[in-house]
């Protein structure tokens, strides 16, 4: 689907809270662990990376990246990867941090939420199963949502993610840009931008608020203050000045409303937001979040942010006046990151706030205890049930960084998970050890998991914001993960929760923000499962790192210049004051020569050695003084390990020539970013065997070459438009890739002259589509296409009859088969398939058979001579699956469903 924006600016993506897990609920920090437990910390990482050199990002270039990836979108030539190869590993039973919930007012079924990377979701089980909706979304931070509760297939969405107190246009702003307000007008299927909006004022859209009484009335929270519409978010006017967090009509009346301001109070309006004034009694907190009691609408309440706590200030006259009910300290908060308000709508004094976690007021916010058990820590969204009465429904659902949660009972303990195959995790690195199947994971917000098998069985084995992972080759029961600063972690007994240990003692450059990135890179040497590097400020190496107490050296020094301060380089930039410019970045071992090892740096410097496993390696610059390579965070480094002389090296920013090589060990460089976007680049691998395929994992999804650099691709499925962190080949035949929003997926890598391939376009002749498009086709993942038979006309024989096309690789083949994963709503429904005969210009029959209404996956081999089914002009192959009666009772509409549709060919 293509992207309807009129143009974008840029975004970077996530933040992390630093909160130690056990199993997967929460438990509190350590006084150790909390030093580094900001919010920020997590985010000026992602964003410093995707700087250009002069320390800024180009506007509009999200939106010049998705137009050019939409350029070179192609499912049938991926260097072995194609769309039915493709695996998704989840995480499917936590989800990544959520700002927002939507309720179907009338049919409590259905919801959507927005991840802050990983895009829109929705669900019509109540949180069963969740699908993702329009595919240009997992690239959006999501800040904000509302429904038009007169029209509920009209949502519009909030991007940006404004919740920080950094100020937003320096160079190292920690805040998460967005690009204005989306509209869909089918219940979230497809988004536009609405123009208006694409303008820097709306870079932060923390708050939508429809008015009760006529919804073309439209308020917004924005970091340039709040906006008027009149006209249903077409046109807008600024009413009020200010970084504006919260602004919520009365539940009745649409001419009163309350807004909320970072440094600036309450303020009121008594004629829908056309003028404002200022509310009395507040201390001017860091967050304001405002609600009125629906039961008592004069009843307002404001939970403050002040420093690290938030309190609750009370108005009992619609808002004008605000007094302290808070007795104590309030509850723990990060400043305005984690800050929600409930309150109950059948009775005014029961609160529910929350900060760091959730906590039960039933006395009008005096006193607090801490309730709701069980829900992921940081706190961002609670909404009531639209049948909430406070006694026989009294269910609330609660936004947090561990995706969505429900309570039946909010004055009970017991919660719900609903985080079931919500895939919005943002995950840093990922491996899985082909010997077992097991993985572990490294996420933002969600420590450090562990998949045995199924992609809702992850479960929570160490805590902090997780990094890379690693295991050993030769021993199932080593595994090592980390936390932020270079904290590594190992566990000798397989990896399960509870067995880690941290080994990193003797780094003396890790646990710091100045001598570390946020996350370090580390890895274990390919010919040696003994040794392991990580790279901080310096290269550290053990050589024994399964001892009981590794030890480590320094094999590489510093490359910051004397007398530098931390933090700065040498032309005084600012977006590297948190991940300073001479930290590594990355850095990558041969896979059969230990001695030769390549580094990057934050700033562009490549570095490489051949006597990597000497005492003291002996060190050469290679990107000649970045005359030739570009001065930008060096993404991933790959070794060629068919030709150690042949090198790619990969960079970060939205600029266009993130990817390099070298084919003489790094004497001379060529550009071979060709048509890919100007986005950046993450991580490079070249195939084990193959080393013409190339693959690139960007913040606009993998890409892929088939000729070594010289034309790419890729696809609208498997990680689909998220952002790629991370590729790892755990087979000569299966690749990962990890992304920031999307989880972990796999690819099988597939011989090009049995590739299966996914149809390149469908064209329904008989129905009527429900939902669905072609990328639904790729794979087995319940994301299908819905045709809905057509009987408006009469003595319609086939109501419902879809073509698909492809194109075969050879002119000539051998062998041509039909695959088919599909259902319909009732049985007694006949499927018949066909193929096109180019010969006799016909359609001819494979196979007719009844429907069944759950799964089932047939395949239809043409026999005879096949190449009669490949058109002799342009190599095209034609199928067409008709739904017909396969009884003559058979008189009711009826759907039918298409999970997967696939074609294998051989010369």
């Amino acid at each position: 689907m293509k992207l309807n924006v009129v143009a974008w600016s840029y975004f970077v993506f996530g933040i992390g809270i630093l909160i130690v897990c056990s199993s997967m609920e929460p438990r509190q920090i350590t006084e150790a662990e909390s030093d580094f437990d900001s919010p920020v910390a997590a985010a000026n990482f992602r964003s410093d990376k995707r700087m250009s050199e002069n320390g800024k990002v180009p506007d509009g270039a999200i939106a010049l990246a998705i137009s050019q990836r939409d350029l070179i979108v192609d499912p049938s030539d991926g260097a072995g990867v194609f769309p039915g190869g493709w695996t998704w590993h989840g995480p499917g039973n936590l989800g990544g941090r959520v700002r927002s919930i939507l309720i179907h007012p009338t049919n409590t079924n259905i919801m959507w939420t927005g991840g802050l990377s990983g895009g829109i979701w929705k669900t019509i089980d109540a949180g069963v199963s969740w699908l993702p909706m329009d595919d240009f979304m997992p690239v959006m931070p999501i800040g904000c949502m509302a429904l038009d509760q007169t029209n509920p297939n009209t949502l519009f969405a909030g991007t940006g993610e404004g919740f920080f107190e950094t100020v937003e246009g320096t160079s190292n702003t920690a805040a998460v840009r967005g690009a204005g307000i989306f509209k869909s007008t089918d219940g979230g299927t497809s988004w536009s931008q609405i123009a208006f909006t694409n303008t820097p004022d709306w870079y932060f859209v923390n708050r939508i608020a429809i008015s009760p009484t006529n919804s073309q009335n439209m308020l917004a929270a924005t970091g340039s203050g709040v906006w008027r519409s009149t006209d249903g978010g077409t046109t807008w006017v600024r009413t009020s000045l200010g970084l504006a967090y919260d602004v919520q009509f009365h539940p009745t009346d649409g001419q009163k409303v309350i807004s909320g301001f970072h440094d600036d109070g309450v303020k009121v309006s008594i004629n829908g937001g056309l003028s404002w004034t200022a509310a009395t009694g507040l201390p001017n907190p860091h967050r304001s979040e405002v609600r009125y009691a629906p039961s008592n609408p004069n009843t307002v309440y404001c939970a403050a942010s002040v420093g690290s706590a938030i309190k609750i200030y009370r108005s009992v006259n619609g808002g004008s006046t605000f007094t302290l009910t808070t007795t104590g300290g309030g509850i723990s908060t990060y400043a305005a990151y984690n800050n929600v308000l409930w309150v109950d709508p059948a009775n005014a004094n029961n609160l529910i706030l929350g900060g760091v976690y959730l906590y039960r007021s039933a006395n009008a916010g005096a006193t607090f205890t801490q309730g709701l058990n069980g829900v992921h820590a940081d706190m961002h969204a609670i909404v009531s049930d639209p049948n909430f009465n406070g006694t026989t429904n009294r269910r609330i659902f609660v936004g947090c960084d561990g995706g969505i949660y429900r309570s039946n009972d909010h004055t009970l303990n017991p919660v719900n998970n609903l985080n079931h195959n919500l895939g919005i995790a943002q995950v840093y690195g990922a491996v899985m050890n082909p010997a077992n199947g097991n993985m572990i994971a490294g996420l933002q917000d969600n420590g450090t998991i562990r998949y045995t098998g199924l992609p809702q069985d992850w479960g929570t084995v160490f805590g902090g914001d997780g990094v890379y992972c690693e295991y050993d080759p030769t021993d199932v029961n080593y595994w090592y993960a980390g936390i932020y600063y270079a904290q590594i972690v190992r566990s000798t007994t397989g990896g399960a929760g509870g067995s880690y240990n941290y080994c990193y003692s003797g780094i003396t450059d890790a646990g710091s923000s100045t001598t570390c990135n946020f996350i370090a890179y580390f890895g274990l040497d390919p010919s040696n499962a003994n040794r392991m590097l990580v790279g901080a400020r310096s290269l550290w190496r053990s050589n024994n790192i399964k001892a009981g107490t590794p030890t480590w050296t320094a094999i590489k020094p510093t490359i910051q210049p004397g007398g530098r301060p931390n933090g700065r380089s040498k032309n005084d930039e600012a977006h590297f004051a948190t991940n300073p410019p001479w930290n590594i970045s990355t850095f990558t071992i041969a896979q059969s020569n230990s001695n030769l090892i390549w580094v990057g740096y934050n700033n562009g410097e490549v570095w490489k050695t051949i006597n990597g496993a000497a005492v003291t390696p002996t060190w050469t610059r290679v990107d000649n003084g970045a005359t030739q390579l570009p001065a930008r965070w060096v993404g991933s480094i790959r070794i060629d390990p068919n030709n150690t002389n042949r090198i790619l090296v990969s960079f970060m920013g939205y600029e266009s020539n993130n990817l390099w090589m070298t084919t003489n060990g790094g004497t001379n460089w060529t550009d071979i970013s060709g048509d890919l976007p100007s986005t950046p680049i993450s991580a490079v691998t070249t195939h084990p065997i193959n080393s013409n395929w190339i693959y690139v994992g960007t913040d606009v999804g993998l890409f892929t070459s088939s000729d070594g650099g010289q034309n790419w691709s890729t696809q609208n499925v498997g990680p689909g438009i998220a952002p790629v962190e991370e590729l790892r080949w755990v087979t000569g035949t299966k690749l990962l890739a990890v992304t920031h929003g999307r989880g972990v997926y796999s690819a099988d890598i597939l011989d090009s002259v049995t590739e299966p391939l996914s149809p390149t376009t469908y064209n329904i002749i008989w129905g009527n589509l429900m939902s669905g498009r072609l990328s639904s086709l790729y794979a087995s993942d319940n994301d299908k296409l819905d045709i809905l038979g057509d009987f408006t006309a009469p003595g319609l024989v086939t109501p419902m009859g879809v073509q698909f096309t492809s194109v075969s690789p050879h002119g000539n083949v051998s062998y041509l088969a039909f695959k088919l994963e599909v259902n319909a709503t009732q049985r007694n429904l006949g499927l018949r398939t066909r193929l096109f005969n180019w010969n006799s210009n016909q359609w001819e029959e494979l196979d007719f058979r009844p429907t069944t209404t759950t799964d089932s996956t047939f395949e239809f081999v043409a026999t005879g001579d096949p190449s009669r089914f490949v058109s002799p002009a342009n190599r095209e192959i034609k199928a067409l699956v008709t739904a017909e009666p396969w009884a003559a009772d058979v008189i009711a509409k009826w759907r039918v469903r298409f999970d997967q549709v696939l074609f294998t060919v051989r010369q």
